[in-house]
């Protein structure tokens, strides 16, 4: 194994922490192992703090993603996603 390997973590353009390997975003991977099932396409992780490398599940919500759209229009300076 390379010594530059990271376990196939990377942090992408956006700031987000993505799972090379499984091809998935690294906080959408924790809650569905949370919660036991996969996460529908209208179910938006959101990171509570606004640290989108902050991945520990206390942190991170679901939300659908008309609640995830307003709550951002509350708090414009918090990033979307």
């Amino acid at each position: 194994m390379s010594g530059n390997w990271r376990g196939g973590l990377t942090v992408d353009a956006l700031g987000y922490i993505r799972n090379n390997v499984e091809g998935k975003y690294e906080h959408r991977r924790i809650v569905e192992s949370h919660i036991g099932r996969c996460l529908g396409s209208d179910e938006i992780v959101h990171h509570v703090n606004g640290d989108k490398t902050d991945n520990r599940i206390e942190n991170l919500e679901i939300m659908s993603r008309a609640d995830h759209l307003r709550h951002h229009k509350k708090d414009p300076t918090s990033g979307l996603r």
